[in-house]
């Protein structure tokens, strides 16, 4: 089998890149296995099922920062502003096909957990795990159409609000929007929270409802294809840490149920039908956004026997075999025999390259000189402000602690402002800590306007360079009244 990853960039590559307007709009905790299907899942032919007639042609994966055109990204957003003014019905089949989807992902998952696959020859498991990697590869279209949707989405709203209310200032309509976005139906780990602050300190001792929850919720630490779940131990110290803050969760829920009554009555209100049954269409696609990384971590968690299976086939570790595409996965096992550790050990610094349609993956110096490349356009001199828009209300100050992936949590104090490219549902534990947060992607259905609404903190999303302006331990003032995040002296 050909090298998937080289070490030397062709120059006119380079070249290409080098003329690109890039823009980093991610930064996610992920790896080679799931980049690998990210890349080839971006394709015209998967964006046709949402009713889009290409898709996303260029992006730039250097190691867990994502880089894209800022002119594609811009067009993409304006198609899918397009498809949602010139239909009606365009966002509530959107949502409807995505669930199908995802329901496909999950039934299959479930479906590896009832194969006998310690008994299944190489080539057999090599079948099972294309096919579940094929059905995850139809999600990615959709992991980053809502990137697009996001943005379009936005746009659309503002224009219906004025429409509708000439008179109102911006600050009205946000202010409007912030109210009626809660989620009417509960999210996994908002379930998991009920569930134990319903139940109390007596889940300790009760053995059989511990093993139930532990197999219900253990995939919530997973991210996507990374990481494993909770252990039955790691588990039991998360009930008992959420019970020790049992007094601020049931407070927050009780707000929260509060906000959700003032939520529904303000859309009942409305007596123009076609924004009711818009604002209906939002709050289904806020839950959407966060749900759609569930769906791979779920999926992955249900796979993970066959995952291990397949690692101690090809006589790797788990987090070997992450650094395989899903292509080479199959590959490799049918054939019986892996590259070698040094071989993938040499991909610890990795560029996965989508430009034109096609991918190609490098490694060692390459990815140096790419990443040069990508960040010649880059600004060198940067404001001691940012702009962007309010998730949820309110003036905080604080230092700001810059968060690129969850794996940094840890150095997160009571007090700081997060500041973050995108949150998810892997950060959920800092926001009972932080007095605000900042992003620089994201719009009315990211995660962070989710949580920020959840916890009642000061919030400011689609700043697009706060993670690059800011330094950790920079006083911060974070105006979440007029959308602007200010550097102070200390």
């Amino acid at each position: 089998m050909p090298r998937v990853f080289v070490e030397k960039i062709p120059i006119q590559l380079l070249k290409r890149i080098r003329h690109g307007d890039w823009y980093r709009h991610g930064i996610y905790r992920d790896n080679i296995i799931f980049s690998s299907l990210q890349m080839e899942g971006l394709g015209a032919q998967y964006f046709r099922r949402e009713g889009l007639n290409h898709g996303l042609a260029n992006l730039i994966r250097i190691n867990e920062q994502a880089y894209i055109r800022g002119s594609e990204f811009t067009g993409l957003c304006n198609l899918m502003l397009h498809k949602i003014e010139s239909s009606h019905s365009y966002l509530s089949r959107y949502i409807n096909t995505y669930r199908l989807d995802n329901a496909d992902v999950i039934s299959f998952a479930q479906q590896t957990r009832r194969l006998p696959i310690n008994k299944y020859s190489n080539t057999e498991l090599a079948c099972v795990f294309a096919l579940f990697a094929k059905k995850t590869l139809m999600l990615m279209h959709w992991l980053w159409s809502m990137e697009f949707l996001n943005c379009g989405l936005d746009k659309h709203l503002m224009s219906v609000f004025v429409r509708w209310r000439p008179a109102w200032s911006m600050e009205q309509i946000r202010e409007l929007l912030n109210d009626v976005s809660y989620l009417e139906r509960e999210l996994p780990f908002q379930m998991e929270r009920r569930e134990i602050l319903d139940y109390g300190a007596s889940l300790l001792d009760n053995e059989k409802k511990l093993t139930a929850m532990h197999k219900r919720y253990s995939w919530l630490n997973l991210n996507t294809w990374d990481g494993r779940p909770f252990t039955s131990q790691q588990y039991t110290n998360r009930i008992r840490k959420l019970l020790e803050d049992k007094i601020v969760h049931a407070h927050d829920r009780k707000t929260n149920l509060a906000s959700l009554k003032k939520a529904k009555l303000i859309i009942s209100s409305i007596h123009n039908r076609s924004l009711r049954k818009l604002l209906h269409t939002v709050r289904d696609l806020i839950y959407l956004k966060t749900e759609r990384i569930d769906i791979f971590s779920r999926s992955w968690g249900l796979c993970l026997p066959l995952v291990d299976e397949i690692a101690k086939r090809l006589e790797i570790t788990y987090e070997e075999l992450l650094s395989l595409t899903f292509r080479e996965v199959s590959s490799y096992l049918k054939i019986g025999k892996c590259i070698k550790r040094h071989e993938i050990h040499r991909r610890k610094k990795y560029a996965s390259v989508l430009i034109g349609g096609q991918i190609q993956y490098f490694c060692a110096s390459a990815v140096t000189a790419i990443e040069k490349a990508v960040l010649d356009n880059q600004k060198s001199v940067m404001p001691s402000a940012v702009k962007g828009t309010v998730g949820y209300g309110g003036i905080v100050r604080g230092l700001a602690r810059i968060v690129l992936t969850d794996r940094n949590l840890g150095k997160v104090r009571r007090g700081d402002i997060l500041v973050a490219n995108l949150t998810n549902p892997n950060y959920n534990p800092v926001f009972k800590k932080i007095f605000g947060v900042v992003t620089d992607e994201g719009g009315i259905l990211c995660h962070s306007a989710i949580m920020a609404r959840e916890f009642h903190i000061p919030c400011i999303i689609g700043t697009k360079i706060a993670t690059q302006v800011f330094k950790d331990g920079d006083l911060v003032e974070v105006d979440a009244n007029k959308g602007v995040v200010r550097k102070l002296k200390k």
